[in-house]
């Protein structure tokens, strides 16, 4: 499978601000924006896909993977948590088991 992203394609200097939205704003006009970044529609298999950053702020960058991470585990979303340690996932433990 492959996949037409956005993608950070170089950076010039400390100050890049860069973000690869996903989909088109218009036809043909991608919700994207980059400062002292150059941005490209690349074919990307799923792996490249997941592990291509799509935001950089100065030298940080985040992945695909690591932003859908971030926003399931920090935003209250559904997450990954093995050990059941978490409070959000104890909660979320009783909110499936009294949905059922």
């Amino acid at each position: 499978m492959t996949f037409k992203a956005w993608c950070i394609t170089s950076t010039q200097g400390n100050d890049v601000v860069a973000y690869c939205g996903g989909g088109d704003l218009l036809p043909g006009v991608p919700f994207s924006a980059c400062h002292n970044a150059t941005l490209g529609e690349l074919p990307l298999d799923l792996v490249a896909f997941r592990q291509r950053p799509r935001i950089q702020i100065g030298t940080v960058k985040i992945s695909t993977v690591q932003l859908i991470k971030y926003v399931a585990n920090t935003l209250g979303g559904i997450h990954f948590d093995p050990e059941g340690k978490s409070l959000k996932s104890k909660k979320a433990g009783v909110l499936i088991s009294s949905a059922g």
